[in-house]
């Protein structure tokens, strides 16, 4: 055994004995182990008790960490209920109020409030699971919310009940450590584009600036833009947020991949054009593929189902 991996075996051992402290009840059981190494890893240990860990989807060294955030001030507490927005960027373990840009949440009906706090959509951990690279959850609304990822972006697949108003609200202003401006532009009838400027690491108050761009698979049937608490629908641009909205009587499933870039617009649009364009399930079989070579560096044996699970959840 070389040097290095043995230092690798001793840090993830390290980071077991830790993550396992802050594991959500239901995290200490899982899978069994198989011949995918990605079926022995809980994203869910570490999302209570202040771990401050994400369950939502990302890939190795990924610039995009999709999840779900719940109202807690680092993104997502198991303890918690209600979903606000499912937002592009997240940090493990940090302990303060960082990320969390561009929550995007799938609402049906009518566009009443702006705020996400209101918006927020109630869940059950019975209908919600998370891999590498995948994350899932039915919504009381009657909606399933996918999510996986690239390295520059994350990809959505909503799944709607049947009516002529299925929303996707993308929302700019709000995030886990507050906005100093931003900008909501609607392209075209696939994509809107935001610019989001915000405060820095934790404390930190030097600005940072991160340009997205949002593309659906199907054309938008209706949409509109706010400011505040003022929506105007079929408006095109707007200060803090957008609604693009959908017919799903008959096709019930919406499609989204959001690209990202801290340079400028057209880093956005050329990390778009790299790394988008494929299907949900295509984007999602590549993550796992990606997370498996990774956790292949380290292959361990012996003990049971419970240590190989905290080992690789850890690694």
């Amino acid at each position: 055994m070389t040097w290095t991996r043995q230092i690798g075996l001793c840090l993830a051992g390290t980071l077991a004995a830790t993550t396992l402290l802050t594991a959500p009840a239901t995290a200490q059981t899982g899978p069994p182990a198989g011949s995918r190494l990605t079926d022995l890893v809980n994203p869910f240990i570490g999302t209570q008790n202040e771990g401050n860990t994400y369950p939502g989807a990302a890939v190795p060294f990924g610039m995009v960490q999709l999840s779900p955030d719940t109202g807690h001030n680092t993104g997502y507490d198991y303890a918690q209920d209600h979903i606000r927005g499912f937002s592009l960027v997240h940090l493990s373990g940090v302990g303060c109020g960082l990320g969390g840009d561009l929550p995007v949440l799938p609402t049906t009906g009518d566009v009443t409030t702006t705020d996400y706090a209101r918006y927020a959509a109630k869940f059950s951990h019975d209908d919600e699971s998370a891999s590498p690279g995948y994350y899932r959850v039915g919504l009381d609304s009657g909606i399933e919310a996918e999510l996986t990822a690239t390295a520059r972006t994350g990809v959505q697949r909503y799944t709607f009940p049947a009516t002529t108003k299925a929303n996707v609200l993308v929302n700019a202003a709000q995030s886990l450590h507050g906005k100093v401006a931003t900008k909501v532009e609607i392209l075209d009838d696939h994509t809107v584009r935001t610019t989001l400027t915000g405060r820095g690491f934790c404390q930190d108050t030097v600005p940072y600036t991160l340009y997205t761009i949002t593309h659906f698979d199907r054309p938008f049937t209706a949409h509109g833009t706010w400011t505040g608490s003022t929506v105007t629908d079929g408006a095109k641009t707007g200060a803090d947020g957008a609604y693009v909205r959908f017919d799903t009587t008959e096709d019930r499933t919406v499609e989204a991949t959001t690209a990202l870039s801290y340079v400028d617009a057209r880093g956005a649009a050329l990390n778009l054009g790299a790394e988008g364009g494929r299907s949900f399930d295509a984007v999602h079989a590549a993550a796992r593929r990606a997370w498996e070579d990774r956790l292949d560096d380290v292959r361990v044996q012996g003990g049971d189902d419970t240590l190989r699970r905290t080992f690789y959840s850890s690694l």
